[in-house]
C-alpha cells in the first residue's frame, strides 16, 4: 500500500508541505521509484528549506544518492539522511557543494574515513551538525572538526567511539558559537573526560555526557570551569558513585538550570556530596536510579536553590512545586 501511495505521489507536489520535501514515512524506496519523482519535479523549487530523505532500499542507495537533483533547490538549508544506509559509494556521490546554503546536516552508518568524503569544509555556513555510526578513531581524525565549521552552534556526534583511546583524535578547536555539545554512548570514560571541552567553547549552554563510562576519577577531570555559561548538563547512567558526586564541579556553572545524574549509583551519600551551592538558577533536577532515599532528599533540602521546580529522585518521587506535599521535603527551612 505505501508503494502504491508513492507512485500515486508522483504527478503531485505532495511531498512538498511547509517548506520540507520529505520522503521520510516510505520504506524501501528503490532507484527506479525516486527516478519518476525526480521526473515530476520543477526545474527549481526555491520554496523548499528541508529535505528529509525515507528509507533507502540497501542496494538501491548510491543510485538514489546520484538521481537526486540537490541542484534544483537554491534555498536548501537542511539536508536529513538519517534514515538511509550510506555506503562508501553514497558518500563519493554526496557533493554538499551543491547546496551553497546548507546550515543543517545529519547523517547515519558513517564508518571510518568516510565522514572525509562529505567534504565539510565545503560547507561555509554549516551551523548544526549530526553524526551517528561508529566512526572510531580515523574517522575523528578524518573529521578534522578543528579546521572546518566555524560557526558551528550544534554538535551532535552519538555512539561512535569504541574506546576512549579513539577519542585522542578528537578536536573541536575554536568554536566560539557552539551552543550544544551531544555526546552521548561515546564509551568517553576518564580518559576522555580529563580532554574536555576538546578545544574552545566558551558559550557552550547545553551538554550531553551521557552513558559514557566516565566513572568518580573522570568526574573530577571535567573541567566545567572552561564552559561558565552551562545551562544544561546532561550525565545519566555513568558511573559516578559517591565519590564522583562529590568530585564533579557543579560550583563551576553557575548558570545551570538543568542537572540529569540519573543512573549514577550516587546513594544517599552522594546526593549529600553535590556541590550546588553556586546553582541559585538550577530548575531542575533528575536523580533517578540513583538509591536515594529520605536523607538524600533532606540533604538537598538544606542546599540553597531558590529557582528549583522539579526534583525526581526515582520513578515514584517526583517533586514539582507546591503540587505536591513531598516537595515539602525539598523546600524545607534550612536546619540550624
Amino acid at each position: 500500500n505505501i508503494v502504491v501511495e508513492f507512485i500515486n505521489c508522483y504527478c503531485t507536489m505532495n511531498f512538498v508541505k511547509n517548506g520540507v520535501f520529505s520522503l521520510a514515512k516510505y520504506r524501501g524506496i528503490t532507484s527506479t521509484q525516486l527516478k519518476r519523482v525526480v521526473q515530476e519535479l520543477p526545474p527549481t523549487i526555491p520554496e523548499v528549506v528541508r529535505i528529509e530523505m525515507g528509507d533507502i532500499e540497501p542496494s538501491h542507495t548510491a543510485e538514489c544518492i546520484r538521481l537526486f537533483p540537490l541542484e534544483r533547490f537554491p534555498n536548501l538549508s537542511e539536508l536529513d539522511l538519517l534514515k538511509v544506509q550510506l555506503n562508501e559509494e553514497a558518500f563519493d556521490l554526496l557533493n554538499l557543494e551543491e547546496i551553497p546554503e546548507l546550515a543543517k546536516l545529519s547523517v547515519q552508518s558513517v564508518k571510518g574515513t568516510s565522514i572525509s568524503k562529505l567534504n565539510l569544509a565545503s560547507v561555509k555556513k554549516l551551523r548544526s551538525l549530526f553524526v551517528s555510526g561508529q566512526i572510531g578513531y580515523d574517522g575523528f581524525r578524518a573529521l578534522r572538526l578543528d579546521d572546518v565549521a566555524p560557526h558551528l552552534e550544534e554538535l551532535y556526534l552519538c555512539y561512535n567511539v569504541r574506546d576512549e583511546e579513539e577519542l585522542h583524535e578528537f578536536r573541536l578547536g575554536d568554536k566560539p558559537e557552539l551552543k550544544l555539545l551531544y555526546l552521548p554512548g561515546n564509551n568517553i570514560g576518564n580518559t576522555g573526560a580529563s580532554q574536555f571541552p576538546f578545544g574552545s567553547t566558551p558559550n557552550l549552554e547545553t551538554l550531553c555526557l551521557s552513558r559514557n563510562r566516565i566513572q568518580s576519577d573522570g568526574a573530577g577531570l571535567l573541567q566545567l570551569e572552561s564552559v561558565p555559561k552551562l545551562k544544561q548538563l546532561y550525565f545519566c547512567d555513568n558511573w559516578l558513585g559517591p565519590e564522583g558526586a562529590k568530585q564533579l564541579r557543579l560550583d563551576a556553572v553557575p548558570l545551570l538550570q538543568v542537572l540529569d545524574l540519573s543512573g549514577n549509583g550516587l546513594g544517599n551519600d552522594g546526593a549529600s556530596s553535590l556541590r550546588l551551592h553556586n546553582s541559585k538558577s538550577l530548575s531542575k533536577i533528575y536523580l533517578s536510579g540513583n538509591g536515594i532515599g529520605e536523607p538524600g532528599a533532606r540533604s538537598l533540602a538544606r542546599q540553597d536553590l531558590p529557582s528549583l521546580t522539579e526534583l525526581i529522585i526515582s520513578s515514584s518521587s517526583s517533586f514539582t512545586g507546591d503540587v505536591d506535599a513531598g516537595f515539602d521535603i525539598i523546600k524545607a527551612p534550612k536546619e540550624s
